[in-house]
């Protein structure tokens, strides 16, 4: 009798340390002008957290364009006057934003600095429309090859003006480093959001994938198109629908094309990417929607461990070449729509 006894309670034993062993602890600070919130399972102290939130201020106070201390604003300040040479992490990100640059040719450009800042979307006012003499001024000191990287960590822009903006790529770089430090710390499982820029790490207390949510675009935050349901990889989506304003009865989003000055004009409200590696997809996602649907989807698909999910301003879904092994779209507005399909249109 005393042996069934314990083969009984030993599932329940079993059951309970499993559930406090993996049981979810989260934090959240508002930091980069956004809210970021770590959600840890087993290994979350109090240390980890302060340890993880540290790395997200220390690397924000040296890459932010609002801090006039950052080292970003020593750069932006020296435009045209004289080299000045950084820390690795930011001369880090800003080699990897013009790799981007390069690539997109000038489709994603961290010297838009002086446009955005013209346009003033999502500052401490709402954004206006400026003039075209003003937009055509900013423009000039709109060009990635004037970015010259010299000497050890040394960068130097060319031309008195220009700025550098690295609001496309930043947050990337940075989840990619508090994920880094988790590892360390022996987490292995935890959720990093970092305003909308996600990090999944390894898989669910239960070994299956997690499922994240891709936001509707045309919806409230927290309503969602489908599901993405990935382990170890990063979720980052660029739309036109976190940041805008009206005026005239036009709408006006935060994504601006460095070729016109103006707001991308096409037919996307947003991409999605999901990647292994955060700073990647925070670049591609930008990309992309610059791009739109045809180069988009041809750039995507010539990289590895990278897919894309584009939602086009009709309500229509378009996969890269591998992203339904991992998405699946639910919402009955929104239909799937093949690329051949799309270019046919």
């Amino acid at each position: 009798m005393k042996k069934i006894f314990i083969l009984l309670l030993l599932p329940i034993l079993l059951y309970s340390c499993t559930r406090e062993k993996f049981e979810a602890k989260s934090e959240n600070r508002f930091l980069m002008g956004t809210v970021c919130i770590l959600t840890l399972y087993n290994g979350e102290s109090r240390e980890i957290f302060e340890g993880a939130f540290e790395i997200i201020e220390k690397e924000d106070l040296l890459m932010s364009l609002q801090k006039g201390n950052s080292e970003l604003s020593m750069i932006n300040r020296k435009a045209g006057i004289e080299a000045v040479t950084v820390s690795e992490d930011t001369y880090q990100v800003v080699e990897t934003s013009i790799y981007y640059s390069r690539m997109t040719d000038g489709a994603f450009d961290p010297t838009i600095a002086p446009l955005v800042e013209l346009w003033g979307i999502g500052a401490d006012f709402s954004g206006r429309v400026p003039s075209l003499e003003s937009i055509n001024s900013m423009k000039a000191l709109t060009d990635y090859r004037k970015v010259e990287f010299s000497g050890t960590n040394t960068l130097y822009l060319l031309e008195k003006g220009m700025k550098i903006d690295l609001g496309g790529i930043a947050k990337g770089y940075i989840a990619d480093k508090v994920k880094e430090y988790l590892l360390i710390q022996g987490v292995e499982r935890a959720i990093i959001n970092l305003g909308g820029n996600i990090i999944v790490m390894g898989s669910k207390p239960d070994l299956q994938p997690w499922k994240i949510g891709i936001q509707d675009p045309f919806d409230t935050r927290g309503n969602h198109i489908g599901i993405a349901e990935v382990q170890d990889k990063t979720i980052v989506t660029s739309g036109i629908y976190e940041r805008f304003f009206y005026e005239d009865g036009k709408r006006y989003h935060h994504i601006l094309d460095p070729v016109t000055g103006y707001p991308v004009e096409n037919d996307l409200a947003s991409v999605t990417i999901i990647s292994d590696k955060s700073i990647d997809a925070d670049a591609l996602s930008t990309s992309l929607f610059v791009l739109g649907v045809e180069k988009g989807l041809n750039l995507i698909n010539m990289m590895d461990d990278s897919e894309a999910v584009f939602v086009t301003k009709d309500k229509k879904v378009l996969y890269s070449s591998g992203a339904d092994e991992v998405f699946s779209l639910y919402h009955k507005d929104y239909s799937l729509i093949t690329p051949d399909e799309y270019l046919a249109r």
